[in-house]
């Protein structure tokens, strides 16, 4: 950051983006803020450097320039086509005067409280035609333009089918979770009349087709895919607090600000409730350079009110290029994303209608999660309708999302000690073991299935030992996790994987640099063996088991210095498309270490000889020097081929470890 020239110059610094120049080298964009002599100073000040600072920084520096905005059109549209809009600005503090250019440059009228403000971005939702949007290129306050339109039919067949099954009610306490849709009809529905309410309502008028959605997406939290070919009664396993965010078919576009108002409205007054499903949304694609204002909310709901939200990652997987990336809010960081899989011909497939990532800057690794969402013809999904017997028969990501959401939310109640954090770690470790790169797209497809029986999440495989690690560290602070390998093995090679989650704040106006809070993670499987430097011309280095005292004391007679930690492995997190030595340093860590992701899993194959008191270190990382803790799980499993003895081993071990808890219940007819 060029904090000491922009002081000088009386520049504010108002965000930041990255770019690639004509060779494809990265570089960071600082926003800054000023009046024209300002810049005229700043120019001054770099053509005549006074001090080693402003000179030191002026080696950053590869140009100055007017950004130009983010737009997201497609090229066959017309001129006179009307869309609905989000425009993000930068951080202008006068809304007044932005609303009267604004005004006079589009031809209509808009005051300042048209504006959202989500910490350092303006938001403004607008219908408007493309002619008019592309008068915009030239409004230097203007950061993207993002063009939103429906979820149209709401991923939901309206085929209709008789289902003659009875409801039963539960005879025990049922665990709630959240629902964010059209609204559930809950008039003469014995279905969801003991186990759905709905407080909070946007003040218009429903929708038929959203509240069909909505419903349909409650039968499946509730009931799961009903099974119409067995004539059995079902009964609920949760209960559902549904927010209705879609207001009634009047609207032409999506109401994002309703919706996001009822949202931040809900959220803090229901704070018992842990795990949200949201299979609505604006169909709009995420833009790496900017942030759109629903996935800012979310991200910081997430973290200041402990909540995980598992959101649809959308249908767009069969349109062209750019069009079929995952839709808003899929890209929420401190958040879960669900494509989905169906069956064609009897095989199981990936959905070609599944919005793909990979994900933004700060968790690239999108969707997390693929669950059942049908394949269209005679492959769907069979959800409760809203009157009567009737059913829906259901196609797309709506409906793999509830899923998830269902499975959750059961697991939290049977596990009461575990957080959101926790799950999210579960989760993601979950994939990472029944993963594999070479079987599948890591680009496109979700990054695992979640298996019916949630159970799994924590119950560890025969031949494994699964275990958790919950902690916090200040930033720059370290700690080292024991790795517990048992004295007996009844194998030669350990298949050994982890995984960290993290909850952040965002900062949505700095879409490069858009999670604070980081852990940085490194494998050292042998404690006993450091590498020795010699820093002369040549720059020799050594790796030496320093239980060898001999050898130790001549490599230091010959001017060796030990290195502070043994030797740690060296593994990428993510394997890209980018050539090796294009990045500097930290845009490496990026792109293949997943520096400042919120979730990052690693998996090692090691044999039993080369593992000696192995340890994982943690460092926590804040990019804007806060001194907050950094709350992490890492779940780590340790797998060894045949050895149905691992866990009884580790335990004799190591009896610190203790098993998770489970909930104990009282069946009782309510």
């Amino acid at each position: 950051m060029q904090s000491t020239i922009y002081k000088k110059a009386g520049l504010v610094k108002v965000g930041t983006s990255d770019f690639k120049d004509r060779n494809h080298k990265v570089g960071r964009i600082d926003i800054v803020k000023g009046s024209k002599e300002n810049i005229e100073k700043i120019i001054q000040i770099i053509q005549n450097p006074i001090t080693k600072t402003i000179k030191k920084e002026m080696g950053r520096i590869d140009g100055i320039g007017v950004p130009k905005p983010i737009i997201s059109l497609k090229e066959e549209e017309r001129l006179d086509e009307v869309s609905y809009f989000e425009l993000s600005f930068y951080n202008v503090e006068d809304t007044d005067a932005l609303a009267k250019r604004l005004s006079k440059l589009l031809n209509c009228h808009l005051k300042s409280t048209d504006f959202r403000r989500i910490y350092g971005v303006l938001y403004l939702g607008i219908n408007i035609s493309i002619g008019n949007v592309k008068k915009l290129t030239g409004f230097n306050a203007l950061r993207a333009a993002n063009a939103f339109n429906n979820r149209n039919s709401f991923d939901t067949s309206q085929e209709i089918k008789i289902n003659k099954r009875m409801y039963t009610k539960p005879i025990k306490s049922l665990p709630t979770v959240g629902m964010i849709d059209g609204g559930v009809v809950l008039e003469h529905n014995e279905f969801f009349h003991d186990v759905v309410t709905e407080k909070y309502q946007v003040s218009c008028a429903a929708s038929q087709e959203a509240q069909e959605h909505g419903t349909s997406v409650a039968s499946i939290i509730l009931y799961g895919n009903i099974d119409t070919s067995i004539d059995m009664p079902i009964t609920p396993e949760l209960r559902i607090e549904s927010v209705r965010g879609l207001p009634s078919e009047e609207n032409e576009v999506f109401d994002l600000v309703s919706l996001e108002n009822i949202i931040s409205d809900s959220i803090p007054n229901l704070r018992s409730i842990k795990i949200w499903n949201l299979s609505v949304g604006p169909r709009g694609m995420l833009l790496d350079g900017d942030i759109s204002s629903i996935t800012a909310l979310l991200d910081i709901l997430a973290y200041k009110y402990d909540v995980l939200f598992v959101i649809a990652a959308g249908n767009t997987g069969n349109e062209n290029g750019i069009m079929s990336r995952l839709q808003i809010p899929a890209d929420s960081v401190n958040n879960i994303a669900v494509s989905a899989y169906g069956y064609l011909e009897g095989k199981k497939i990936s959905a070609s209608y599944d919005s793909i990532g990979p994900g933004r800057e700060g968790n690239k690794m999108k969707p997390d999660l693929v669950d059942y969402g049908g394949y269209g013809g005679s492959d769907y999904l069979e959800a409760v309708g809203s009157y009567g017997y009737n059913s829906n028969e259901c196609v797309g990501t709506s409906f793999s999302a509830p899923l998830v959401t269902r499975k959750l939310g059961l697991l939290m109640w049977k596990y009461p000690s575990l957080s959101v954090l926790d799950v999210r770690a579960l989760v993601a470790h979950y994939a990472a073991l029944n993963f594999s790169v070479k079987e599948r797209n890591i680009f496109y497809d979700g990054k695992g299935e979640l298996n019916d029986d949630y159970n799994d999440l924590v119950t560890a495989s025969s031949n494994e030992v699964r275990i958790m690690y919950i902690g916090k560290l200040k930033p720059t602070e370290y700690q080292i996790l024991d790795m517990p390998i048992p004295s007996i093995i009844n194998g030669k090679t350990l298949e050994i994987t982890w995984t960290i989650a993290v909850k952040t704040p965002v900062h949505p106006e700095n879409p490069d640099a858009y999670t604070e809070f980081a852990i940085e993670d490194a494998f050292y499987p042998d404690s006993d063996k450091y590498k020795f430097y010699k820093n002369d011309d040549f720059h020799e280095e050594k790796t030496q088991n320093i239980k060898d005292s001999e050898k130790v004391q001549t490599l230091t007679e010959h001017g060796f210095k030990r290195s502070s930690y043994p030797q740690k492995n060296n593994n990428n997190y993510y394997v890209s498309d980018v050539p090796d030595g294009l990045y500097d340093d930290e845009e490496a860590l990026r792109k293949k270490k997943l520096k400042w992701d919120t979730v990052k899993s690693q998996s090692v194959n090691k044999r039993e000889t080369s593992l000696n008191k192995p340890f994982i270190r943690l460092h926590a990382l804040s990019r804007n020097g806060k001194n907050d803790f950094v709350n992490y799980t890492m779940v780590l499993s340790i797998r060894v081929k045949n050895d149905v003895d691992l866990y009884d081993n580790v335990l004799n071990d190591y009896q610190q470890l203790l098993p998770i808890s489970v909930r104990t219940t009282t069946q009782t007819r309510i």
